[in-house]
């Protein structure tokens, strides 16, 4: 169906994405910091991209910039596991992100955005 990175310093959190998103029947590749992210990025035409706002490598919000150039076309979920800082939100959307999950977030709320999106993509859900 769809090619999607999880990155996400907290290999819980991407082993939990991954199984939600390949039980779904795409294809999913993790990494932990966004040069990883990048890294996938070069040898990957990517759907998605869901990543944590704040990662070991890099500014909050810094890593989304840095996919939303590398990868123009890809569609950006931010995650954060701080839902009492607003300007979080705001910050990803700013960066270009679609979507902003909180932490922790339940499968149907992660299947429905995720189905939603690739849809507003084109893509057959």
């Amino acid at each position: 169906m769809a090619t999607i990175i999880i990155a996400d310093d907290d290999p819980v959190t991407r082993t939990t994405l991954s199984i939600m998103l390949e039980d779904e029947g795409h294809e999913v590749f993790e990494a932990g910091d966004s040069a990883e992210t990048l890294n996938l990025l070069e040898d990957t035409e990517v759907h998605l991209v869901f990543m944590d706002m704040v990662l070991p490598d890099c500014e909050p919000g810094e890593g989304i910039t840095v996919v939303k150039n590398t990868a123009p076309d890809a569609t950006i979920i931010a995650m954060t596991g701080q839902p009492e800082s607003g300007s979080l939100s705001v910050l990803a959307k700013n960066a270009g992100c679609k979507e902003c999950l909180i932490k922790p977030f339940e499968k149907n709320r992660v299947l429905a955005l995720t189905r939603k999106l690739l849809a507003a993509r084109g893509h057959r859900v």
